[in-house]
């Protein structure tokens, strides 16, 4: 059985996954202000998403993808998102 969530696996997971937003943001030439405003949400919000600072509900992350009009898995499909998934728990 897996014990504790490893909070440093969580950490890089918002930070890579906060990249990727930013990533397919700047290639749809949108700024955050625009991408905020398509969400309903504060440019705070969206600057902080991007830094890694922000850890959004799964409600939120649907949202995000309706704004940036992608499917949700081009949010969740970055570079090290596998790595972190196999050590996302402390055994």
């Amino acid at each position: 059985m897996k014990g504790e969530i490893n909070q440093e696996a969580i950490v890089s997971f918002l930070k890579l996954f906060g990249e990727n937003v930013k990533k397919i943001r700047l290639q749809k030439n949108m700024t955050a202000t625009e991408l905020a405003n398509k969400c309903g949400a504060s440019i705070r919000k969206i600057s902080r998403t991007e830094k890694g600072e922000y850890n959004f509900k799964i409600s939120s992350i649907l949202v995000l993808a309706k704004g940036l009009d992608v499917h949700i898995n081009e949010l969740l499909d970055f570079e090290g998102a596998e790595r972190l998934k196999n050590i996302i728990w402390v055994d």
